[in-house]
């Protein structure tokens, strides 16, 4: 494991090296994977269309396209970043193409350039960077400034999501709740008013794929107090319903216009899925 440690500042070392020590599950290496395979496809995809045929070569803008389509979620400043790394490593001349499959080559110490493992690295932060962010709403969740690990309901935890996360579908958080509570998603269902501490939460949704629904910069979250208000404390239902009314308010406007669009209910834990949602059931 030596030789894992001496390269730990590697993205791919680093995850790698974490799920040796079982801090990580393996699907959380292989989405890494899957994820930069899949981008290269959109290239040659790309390539095959403007070439017909596979010549590993591409216009600026069209890798700068994919790179958008790709991962749409990133915000501007990563984004920004990833463009900078592609302009300096691709160090094109004025009208050439940019040979996009020496972007993700190898060399003998099996490092990839500067463009992918920029790309990599993010994966990493944003993943971090998310977990950190679900950490402090669960404490603002649980009302308790006082508790370092506050115990939370199910319940909690899932206007905790819809806070921080708010494009993420039910059934994604359905997801992140079943793994955070190490159940299935039938059993979840009657479990909404059962309390788990927020770190052992933390520490059994962390060892898998995790990963945002929604673009940071352009996000109108709606306001805590306006999700916790919305289900009584002492009426919390044990199944997907909503209490009773909860969508008459909703309707009548009760709750402010640009706040609507971020309000789900419980139900929404079995409603279909959004295509751009739907990679949270695989997680």
């Amino acid at each position: 494991m030596v030789p894992f440690f001496r390269f730990k500042y590697d993205a791919d070392c680093e995850v790698f090296l974490r799920v040796l020590t079982k801090e990580l599950d393996e699907s959380v290496y292989w989405d890494r994977q899957q994820t930069m395979t899949n981008f290269v496809r959109e290239l040659q995809k790309l390539d095959k269309r403007e070439h017909l045929t596979i010549t590993g070569e591409l216009p600026k803008h069209r890798v700068t396209q994919a790179l958008k389509d790709m991962f749409p979620l990133k915000t501007r400043a990563r984004m920004a970043k990833i463009k900078r790394s592609l302009k300096k490593e691709a160090s094109y001349e004025k009208g050439k193409d940019i040979e996009y499959a020496r972007l993700f080559a190898e060399d003998e110490n099996f490092n990839q350039g500067p463009f992918a493992e920029m790309i990599l690295d993010q994966l990493v932060a944003e993943r971090d960077e998310y977990l950190e962010d679900l950490k402090a709403a669960l404490k603002d969740v649980s009302r308790s400034s006082d508790d370092e690990d506050p115990e939370l309901t199910a319940e909690e935890i899932d206007i905790a999501l819809r806070w921080m996360d708010p494009g993420k579908s039910g059934l994604g958080r359905q997801t992140y709740l079943c793994r955070g509570f190490d159940v299935s998603k039938d059993e979840i269902v009657g479990m909404m008013k059962h309390t788990i501490k927020a770190s052992e939460f933390m520490v059994n949704l962390s060892h898998g794929v995790v990963k945002t629904s929604s673009k940071r910069d352009e996000m109108n979250v709606v306001s805590l107090e306006s999700l916790t208000c919305m289900i009584p404390r002492e009426s919390v239902p044990e199944g997907p319903s909503p209490p009773e009314g909860m969508m008459d308010k909703m309707v009548l406007g009760e709750e402010d216009e640009s706040e609507q669009q971020h309000l789900e209910v419980l139900r929404d834990f079995h409603a279909p899925d959004t295509p751009e949602n739907s990679d949270d059931e695989k997680q």
